[in-house]
């Protein structure tokens, strides 16, 4: 789904599902998108708690009366207890500066997940780096992995998202080697597009790489 500015999906394999909310304030759109797909949301599926993928998650969880599972790592920046540390620079100060504005309300998920959980046929595999509780879902069926923002496709190829945004860059590198042990095929992003079909390949030699 675009212009929620971090990737979501909607999967209609068993019970609808939502990958990822986006920002703040996108709720109705992805309520309006679903109901264009006759399709109640039964669980929000958060790769994890940035605000550009998790800000809609509470309208959601109110307004759909859909159960938002996130790993048990990330729950606490979900609640308010915790809190990211800000990039630094220009981007960091204008953060700290619009943060307060847009920043969505604190809440409890209804479902912490653990690495290896299945959950309405995706499998949680923790993909620590990005942040301590990033999770990638993993479709066994489809042969797809939803990443998050583990690894980016906004330059059209596999990259991994800037240090600055990063819990622990090297951390990360080292648990992306999970992704090739899996067979998938299709592959969907936090940041650009999908690659549907082949992408096993594609992403293992990027995985290899490092």
């Amino acid at each position: 789904m675009d212009g929620v500015l971090a990737n979501s999906y909607i999967v209609l394999y068993g019970d609808p599902t939502l990958i990822d909310s986006g920002m703040p304030n996108n709720g109705r759109r992805i309520i309006k998108y679903a109901n264009n797909l006759h399709a109640q949301l039964k669980y929000i599926l958060l790769t994890h708690a940035h605000m550009d993928h998790a800000g809609s998650a509470h309208h959601l969880k109110e307004k759909a009366n859909a159960k938002v599972a996130i790993h048990e790592a990330d729950a606490p920046y979900l609640n308010g207890s915790k809190k990211f540390t800000m990039p630094k620079g220009f981007r960091g100060l204008l953060y700290r500066v619009l943060y307060p504005f847009i920043s969505p309300k604190p809440f409890e998920p209804d479902i912490k997940l653990k690495d290896g959980d299945l959950i309405n046929g995706f499998e949680v595999i923790n993909i620590k780096g990005h942040t301590e509780g990033s999770c990638a879902f993993y479709h066994r069926e489809t042969r797809s992995l939803f990443i998050g923002d583990s690894i980016s496709m906004e330059t059209g190829k596999p990259s991994l998202p800037p240090d600055r945004y990063n819990y622990d860059t090297e951390l990360l590198k080292r648990s992306l080697k999970r992704l090739l042990d899996l067979d998938f095929e299709n592959f969907f992003p936090g940041h650009g597009d999908p690659i549907i079909g082949g992408a096993g390949r594609i992403v293992k030699a990027f995985v290899h790489s490092f």
